[in-house]
């Protein structure tokens, strides 16, 4: 169709002076009740009320403007326009193509999440989902246009929340006041503490509040002990404990299913496996990997003379040890101890291997049976705790799932969810517990489990699960929430183009004909509803939500736990919280600077005295034990003494080694050879000898 072909509606874009349209009939029926008690009265009744006739006529005709100038429909493109984030800070609608009253109730109101509340929690009632709390059926958003009575917008509980802003932004405050609302359990995961110290006492009031702080990062230290062993007693199980911890420490991009293909996911299950067995912890695996022939034959010990052992775990370990190539098994070997380079920490050490038998091992199935909170805490680079935390998420989710399959509700009836649901509030979940979410994002809100994931770019999603990952990601998550100040361009053109285009009448192009009669044709172009600047130009404090069965988006200013009344009147009581303590401050050696010196050569001991042999030789002074005298030097011959030639090389050599060198003995004291001394008396050289 051509633009001069389109037609056009004239009670939006060609109104009349007063838009005397259908359109506006109800205003105008709305402006005349004040004369409906004169209708039955005489003319003289009627004509006293035609002032507020009048008035209310113009009332009308005044909002009909403003409508027309600021309203729905298309948009005219005519003066100056106010743009969305002024709109917003006025709490007027933010423009043409957004959500208007009546999309905000049909989409983004509660009457969709009581409409999917109906299968989704069975065990609420008609009157609990229209007169009880909308906690127990919908997630709170915030607060869209509305200058005295603001819209609130929510999504139902089959909605993936995925949010993306940069810090300090109000995610973690958005995310504190959903943890609040929750109906059921719920696990948090946090990079600061912060979600702890401003949720926690409110969330006691529901349940118990369990708190995995293996690093002491925060106000409170950890309350519960977990042993990722316990329970490998089932291959599947170590396989899958196993399969997220290299998978949380190595980023190949596995799954559940690729987890039985990776060579060093198996030798780590089948370590976990046989230190269940024999009732051990990851203190037994980090010994088996580093240890010698001595673990190695205790490990073959424990799967070979226990009745129940896998037969697979002993074939992968067999295989790793005897014909393996070594460089493969010492790349093996690497990677498990990267993995587990979690157990350096003494800290992390002492609550990942609870004492044998002793209490304090966390019982998934009852902690999704009850109202209780978990809180997953570590810094912010979460490298060391990734592997441990990762595991513990996909276990629950694992147990949440099985039990959504065989769960009853109170009449006996089948249901195939958990009711209520489990909550999970993955604040930065790329660097805490780094699970494949992407996956989940396809069937974990038809077992009975939320997700809300928080991220500061779109660049950690793509890194963490890959591009093809985040792309299921983005398309999963229902429910999209962008923050102010978002400056990634890939996340600005990709929602504005999400949103769509708007059609915009220009400047009527006006034509002469031959007679010099005027003509004008309308000019229509589509622009975007929301452009990327105007993303990222949205106030701080609101956010762009956009619903995917919605037909327009919506800004909101984002729901905060600052502004609840519960956590009002919790902070004017003090903030109480009962159960917990701080964090135990781990000592730290001390310099010794004297070490830096090379060590001291110990002195030899000295011998024991012989006192048998000193008795003897009092006794015998020939039975006394020989003196201990230095040996002597072999005094070296002078060349000039002799003239004859040196023996050859090697000569004597086997006698010299065997007997040793002879050597000369002292002369006898005397005179000096060759004095006059040594001559007999009488003796001449000139005198002859006789006989």
């Amino acid at each position: 169709m051509h633009d001069d072909e389109r037609r056009e509606p004239r009670t939006e874009d060609q109104p009349s002076p007063l838009a005397l349209g259908p359109a506006h009939w109800p205003a105008y029926a709305a402006a005349g009740v004040p004369l409906a008690p004169l209708a039955d009265g005489p003319l003289t009744d009627l004509a006293q009320g035609m002032p507020v006739l009048l008035v209310g006529a113009l009332v009308v005709a005044g909002a009909s403007t403003v409508y027309r100038r600021f309203g729905g429909g298309r948009r005219r493109r005519r003066g100056v326009t106010l743009s969305p984030r002024t709109r917003a800070r006025l709490r007027l609608r933010p423009g043409h193509g957004f959500a208007s009253r009546g999309q905000l109730y049909r989409h983004y109101g509660r009457w969709p999440a009581r409409r999917i509340a109906k299968h989704a929690r069975r065990s609420l009632t008609l009157r609990d989902r229209w007169l009880g709390p909308w906690q127990e059926y919908a997630t709170f958003h915030g607060r869209a246009q509305g200058l005295v009575h603001r819209w609130g917008v929510y999504s139902t509980f089959e909605d993936l929340v995925l949010m993306i802003g940069p810090p300090q932004e109000g995610k973690s405050q958005k995310a504190a006041a959903s943890i609040i609302d929750a109906p059921g359990p719920v696990v948090v995961t946090s990079i600061r503490g912060d979600l702890i110290r401003d949720t926690v006492g409110l969330r006691q009031q529901r349940g118990y509040t369990w708190i995995l702080n293996p690093e002491g990062v925060g106000l409170y230290g950890s309350n519960m002990r977990w042993n990722p062993v316990v329970g490998c007693e089932d291959i599947v199980a170590a396989v899958r404990r196993a399969g997220h911890m290299v998978e949380a420490s190595e980023n190949q991009g596995l799954s559940d299913a690729s987890f039985w293909e990776d060579i060093g996911t198996m030798t780590l299950a089948s370590l976990m496996h046989a230190a269940a067995l024999m009732g051990g912890n990851l203190r037994n695996v980090r010994d088996w990997l580093a240890g010698g022939k001595e673990e190695i034959t205790h490990l073959f010990y424990v799967l070979s003379e226990h009745g129940q052992a896998s037969e697979h775990a002993a074939g992968v370990l067999w295989h790793l040890l005897n014909q393996m190539p070594e460089k493969t098994r010492e790349s093996v070997i690497t990677t498990l101890n990267r993995v587990l380079r979690f157990m350096i920490d003494p800290a992390v050490v002492e609550t990942l291997c609870p004492p044998v038998g002793g209490s304090g091992d966390f019982d998934f199935e009852a902690f999704l049976n009850s109202k209780d909170t978990v809180y997953l805490v570590s810094s912010p680079n979460g490298y060391t705790t990734a592997p441990v935390f990762a595991s513990f998420l996909a276990e629950l989710v694992a147990v949440a799932t099985a039990m959504g399959n065989r769960y009853e509700g109170a009449d006996g009836s089948p249901r195939s969810r958990l009711d209520p649901p489990l909550t999970i509030e993955g604040d930065e979940l790329a660097n805490t517990a780094p699970v494949p979410v992407d996956s989940w994002a396809s069937w974990a809100s038809g077992s009975g489990i939320r997700i809300h994931m928080y991220f500061q770019s779109w660049a950690r999603i793509r890194d963490r699960w890959g591009a093809e990952g985040a792309e299921a990601l983005w398309g999963a998550a229902k429910c999209k929430v962008i923050g102010s100040g978002v400056t990634e361009e890939a996340v600005l053109v990709r929602m504005s183009r999400l949103i769509g285009k708007i059609d915009v009448r220009e400047e009527d192009e006006i034509t002469y004909d031959r007679r010099g009669n005027q003509r004008k044709r309308k000019r229509w172009s589509e622009v975007d509803i929301i452009s990327p600047s105007e993303i990222r130009r949205i106030p701080r404090g609101k956010a762009l939500v956009l619903r995917s069965s919605a037909a327009a988006p919506t800004i909101v200013t984002l729901d905060s736990i600052r502004r609840r009344r519960a956590y009002k009147q919790w902070q004017k009581a003090g903030a109480p919280v009962e159960g917990l303590f701080g964090i135990q401050q781990r000592e730290i050696p001390t310099v010794r600077h004297e070490l830096a010196d090379p060590p001291p050569v110990p002195a030899p001991a000295p011998e024991p005295v012989d006192e048998i042999g000193a008795r003897r030789a009092r006794k015998d002074p020939g039975a006394a034990p020989p003196l201990p005298f230095p040996a002597q030097p072999v005094p070296v011959p002078d060349a000039h003494d002799s003239g004859a030639d040196d023996p050859p090389a090697g000569w004597g050599d086997e006698w010299r080694a065997e007997w040793g060198t002879a050597q000369d003995p002292p002369p006898a004291p005397g005179p000096a050879r060759g004095s006059n001394d040594d001559l007999p008396q009488g003796w001449s050289p000139w005198k002859r000898r006789s006989g």
